[in-house]
């Protein structure tokens, strides 16, 4: 089926009658390579077997969307759904990054030649490649490309623990800096940690 490698437990799923109703969000809890969904929460009230719904979610940087068709519904211990899902959906490039606004205390190490120095930071926002920071206190002489390291949790609770980055941009302030850093992404554990952040919480930050 098309969905195979792109769902993974958590994954948050908007669900509606129609594509132009409102949508509420879901999670998805599990799958069958048939052609099935087992989702988390109520779509709408009063939801029934044979009911058509339309979902959407993003996996991999790419909207999916289709119509599907409530089969089961399961009541206890909790309320979960099983939906029939066709053999084609649309699909949608994400071409715009989806940014976290954030107010998330961290650390940066900033890679010198003789010393490393760390400073604590706050994380103002967070996409899928990079964030804007305030630094306060020794950045003065941060500059553009400088190598650096970064930690801080992700708004989930998980911690992602010394991230190489590298500086972009600088604005500096009488008593600070906003600086825009962008992610290293080779092969990196931290890095993939805040892809699946995004994959199971984009689009519904807002």
């Amino acid at each position: 089926m098309w969905f195979n490698g792109l769902l993974n437990v958590g994954l948050g799923v908007l669900v509606s009658k129609r594509e132009e109703d409102s949508s509420k969000k879901c999670e998805i809890i599990g799958w069958h390579t048939n052609g099935y969904f087992i989702i988390s929460g109520e779509p709408y009230n009063e939801a029934e077997v044979g009911n058509n719904v339309y979902i959407k979610f993003i996996s991999k940087g790419i909207l999916y969307s289709c119509n599907a068709t409530i089969k089961f519904i399961h009541e206890e211990p909790f309320k979960c759904f099983i939906l029939e899902v066709p053999e084609e959906v649309t699909t949608f490039p994400i071409r715009k990054e989806t940014r976290f606004d954030a107010y998330i205390l961290g650390t940066m190490i900033r890679l010198m030649n003789d010393k490393n120095v760390r400073m604590n930071i706050l994380l103002k926002d967070i996409s899928p490649s990079g964030a804007l920071i305030e630094v306060r206190g020794v950045c003065r002489n941060c500059v553009v490309n400088e190598k650096i390291i970064i930690s801080f949790p992700l708004p989930d609770g998980k911690m992602i623990s010394e991230l190489p980055a590298e500086i972009r941009n600088i604005r500096k302030q009488e008593d600070k800096a906003i600086i825009g850093v962008q992610f290293k992404r080779n092969n990196n554990k931290e890095y993939d940690d805040i892809l699946d952040f995004f994959e199971k919480e984009a689009p519904f930050f807002a």
